[in-house]
């Protein structure tokens, strides 16, 4: 079932998605509002058991320039470890930026305002990275040699783009070589959390889930990293989650409020700081969805459009998808999965 996992982000301004898949080194981006969509892949090879040994994606996020996706490589067969990064492309699918890293990332998110990004390693510790200097810098030093070759080739590429009128390739090939290397460097914070599950940054507020603690929601100042409060029980009280899976913040009736992703129960709203002075969550709402089949899908990505819309990732059920009948590879080397209905 995990061959078809998938890691998934959809930019602030709510117009793209990025869906990078676990175990095969494949994206797609889609573009919501013109209904557009880009395979970027390395391989027409099935995503079948024996061709996922290799390269995986561990995480992804986005802003509404670029996508960062998260590269987790396996061992060795001599038990040797090898290189982690992230790979940085455009909403374009150019391969602009590899970042060397460390250690292995997951449960990233970006903090598109300050520029920062945090995500806890393989051992758990939560690490802080200035990801946002990095490529603006990139961005005004490639800027500042190409500008006159660029003042120059403008004539030239709007003749170009004018003969090849509005037609985009819907799959290209991940790019092998980036266009810069940066190995970045950065920060353990000094917070001691068991197993973080999901961070993001709500004003000065950095907030994460930690499912191994009494109150689960974990509330820490976002600049001095220390310990303001924690609310949110597991339990099947009327203020208890049986579990969360993901926290994020988002605007409800035109206010940044904490949102959190309770598949078992629903998805809700609440007063971060109002919750933190109470010790229990102060609930602005609760999306409760009753049909059994919507429920299930609460366990894959949903983002928020607006105070009553959701976008829902509605892939095949994994026990759906059987690798030799209803799995076909197209010419240009994208994949499709014919549902139970053909």
């Amino acid at each position: 079932d995990r061959i078809f996992s998938t890691e998934e982000a959809m930019s602030p301004d709510q117009h793209k998605i990025v869906v990078a898949f676990r175990l095969m080194n494949q994206m797609l981006f889609f573009d919501r509002k013109k209904l557009t969509s880009k395979w970027l892949t390395t391989s027409t090879e099935l995503p079948l058991p024996h061709t996922t040994d290799g390269q995986h994606y561990s995480g992804v996020c986005c802003t509404d320039k670029t996508v960062l996706a998260f590269r987790a490589f396996p061992l060795h067969p001599d038990g040797r470890k090898r290189e982690r990064n992230i790979s940085v492309f455009d909403w374009n699918g150019k391969f602009k930026y590899l970042l060397n890293i460390e250690h292995p990332l997951k449960a990233p998110f970006f903090d598109a305002e300050k520029g920062f990004l945090y995500a806890t390693d393989d051992e758990d510790r939560i690490r802080k990275y200035a990801v946002g200097e990095i490529i603006y810098l990139l961005i005004i030093i490639k800027t500042g040699f190409m500008k006159i070759f660029y003042l120059l080739f403008l004539v030239f590429l709007f003749m170009s783009c004018a003969e090849r009128g509005n037609e985009e390739k819907k799959v290209m090939i991940l790019g092998v070589t980036p266009e810069q290397i940066v190995e970045l460097k950065g920060e353990e914070l000094p917070i001691q959390e068991l197993i973080p599950t999901s961070i993001c940054r709500l004003d000065s507020f950095l907030v994460i889930l930690n499912m191994e603690e009494e109150k689960i929601v974990r509330v820490y100042q976002a600049d001095t990293y220390r310990f303001l409060g924690a609310f949110l029980e597991k339990g099947r009280g009327d203020d208890e989650v049986i579990s969360c899976q993901e926290i994020w913040a988002a605007p409800w009736k035109g206010k940044m409020r904490l949102w959190l992703k309770a598949p078992q129960n629903f998805i809700g709203v609440v007063d971060l700081e109002s919750s933190l002075t109470a010790g229990k969550p102060c609930w602005e709402k609760q999306y409760k969805f009753m049909d059994r089949g919507m429920a299930d899908f609460l366990y894959r990505p949903v983002f928020v459009l607006n105070d009553s819309v959701f976008w829902i990732s509605r892939a095949e059920r994994p026990y759906d998808i059987i690798p030799n009948q209803n799995i076909r590879k197209n010419a240009d080397g994208s994949i499709r999965i014919l549902s139970m209905q053909g």
